[in-house]
């Protein structure tokens, strides 16, 4: 009998290990965000294309840009935000409310499990509609 671990749960651990480091998350947490606002298929659809993490230190020009959307849906593609912190999720929060109560729709995709894990944590899940991808989003 062998004492060795496979190499799929070492790799495991050490990627576990890696997410986990104080300073792997300072510098993912400190990172720009960078964002896109583009037309969907349909005229009345926007699409926020986001990069980088949605965190209070990032927050506050991005959401004076989100205040001058008028589309009837929009799209928050978070496929490439690999954190998300609690003002983050406030953000997101205050815009299906802001969108709701305007007769608006707001939809979220390609959420990451870490990311997704914060909105399930705090029950926001239950309100906002999530979606795999792009196209499952607009069809």
């Amino acid at each position: 009998m062998s004492n060795s671990f496979p190499v799929k749960e070492i790799y495991t651990i050490v990627m576990f290990e890696y997410w986990l480091n104080p300073v792997f998350l300072r510098v993912m947490r400190d990172a720009p965000l960078q964002f896109e606002i583009v037309p969907g298929k349909s005229p009345e659809t926007s699409v926020v294309k986001l990069s980088g993490p949605l965190t209070l230190l990032n927050l506050f020009g991005f959401q004076e840009q989100l205040r001058g959307i008028n589309a009837s849906y929009t799209i928050l593609d978070f496929e490439n935000v690999p954190y998300m912190d609690s003002a983050g999720l406030g953000m997101v929060v205050n815009l299906h409310v802001s969108c709701t109560n305007k007769g608006r729709k707001v939809a979220l995709v390609g959420v990451n499990p870490r990311v997704l894990a914060i909105f399930q944590s705090t029950r926001v899940d239950s309100i906002l509609k999530f979606y795999g991808g792009l196209e499952e989003a607009e069809g």
